[in-house]
């Protein structure tokens, strides 16, 4: 069973990922970070306002929270050796570049956007491209 933290539980993000590893025996949620917790559901784990409260043994952290934390996640983990998964957008380029320097020492994956929408976007542009041909296309991404 791996144990994770998910930081930004009470986000939508984090809660779908709650939500879904109560579905799957491999996955354990043992607690979350939230500094702006805030939620109309029940988590059967605690739920901290920062990492240093987190007594938990945890294997990997989900986080979807903001670039803010970001320290925080990344100290905690490589002080616990734990592995990240950080879906968390908008980082500066000093960030990124922490988040590479801390790649050399634990297990971290970035998927660019694990958003339904855009994946769903890409695989339409990939048909729109073949089937157009020469078609000049745009595309915007507006939030």
């Amino acid at each position: 069973m791996i144990n994770v933290l998910i930081c930004g539980i009470s986000g939508e993000t984090g809660k779908r990922i709650y939500l879904t590893s109560q579905k799957n025996e491999l996955l354990n949620v043992v607690c979350g970070v939230d500094t702006q917790f805030k939620s109309n559901i029940e988590f059967d784990c605690p739920v901290y306002a920062s990492f240093e409260e987190v007594k938990e043994m945890v294997d990997v952290i989900i986080n979807f929270s903001t670039p803010d934390v970001l320290s925080e996640v990344l100290e905690f983990a490589l002080e616990n050796n734990c592995a990240i998964v950080d879906g968390t957008t908008g980082y500066t380029l000093k960030q990124k570049e922490d988040i590479q320097n801390a790649s050399a020492k634990i297990p971290v994956f970035m998927p660019t956007n694990v958003s339904t929408g855009v994946n769903a976007l890409r695989k339409l542009c990939l048909l729109a491209s073949e089937t157009l041909g020469d078609f000049d296309i745009e595309i915007i991404e507006e939030h």
